[in-house]
């Protein structure tokens, strides 16, 4: 039999004891331990028993950490190279913008934080719905480049049981022509084209 693609996130909580704690998906798996390296040997071997199996399928891995105190986080995968420097880059933008700050708290996770995710242009829609279940909206930072400038630019990816009850629903990917495998450089531009910030994943997570 084979498993899908794993998805794992480890989060740096100085406020948690443990401060590492992680969980999984599509194979729910939570824990927690002391060190980055202690979660990681953790949940491999608790997927291995879920699994029932010593071979375990294809595992993408990320990070996430509070971007200073705003109480907004950010995730990254496990092996990015400029951690630092994203979360300086990105803390700084919500920063200058303190109106702003009300639509990222209106915009989170199912545990009830806004979480920020980033991803090549080129990357698949998919590597973000990935990450995500039904009942959690990502935000998803992309850089445009217009006019000899460079902005982020922030949109709400919303699961299917986080629209429900909304008096008016998102524009849903399929609407703006998009699949799971459109580069994530086609959402930016249908995004800004119809002039939304908000997109629903109904169906596609």
């Amino acid at each position: 039999m084979t498993h899908p693609v794993q998805t794992v996130i480890y989060r740096l909580d100085a406020e948690h004891d443990p401060a590492w704690q992680f969980y999984s998906m599509p194979e729910s798996i939570v824990g927690g331990g002391k060190t980055l390296d202690d979660v990681r040997a953790e949940y491999r071997d608790a997927l291995a028993f879920s699994l029932d199996s010593p071979a375990l399928p294809e595992i993408r891995e990320y990070i996430e950490g509070e971007i200073g105190s705003l109480g907004i986080w950010l995730r990254l995968p496990i092996d990015h190279p400029n951690v630092d420097a994203v979360f300086e880059q990105v803390g700084r933008q919500i920063t200058a913008y303190p109106e702003d700050r009300d639509w990222f708290f209106a915009n989170t996770t199912a545990g009830g934080d806004p979480v920020i995710v980033t991803a090549p242009a080129d990357a698949p829609l998919s590597s973000i719905l990935d990450q995500m279940t039904i009942y959690d909206t990502l935000i998803l930072v992309m850089l445009r480049r217009a006019e000899g400038t460079v902005q982020n630019v922030f949109l709400s990816l919303a699961g299917a049981e986080t629209v429900d009850g909304m008096d008016e629903p998102p524009t849903s990917f399929g609407s703006m022509g998009l699949t799971p495998d459109s580069p994530l450089r086609d959402l930016l531009a249908a995004a800004l084209k119809h002039h939304v910030n908000k997109v629903s994943a109904l169906a596609l997570c």
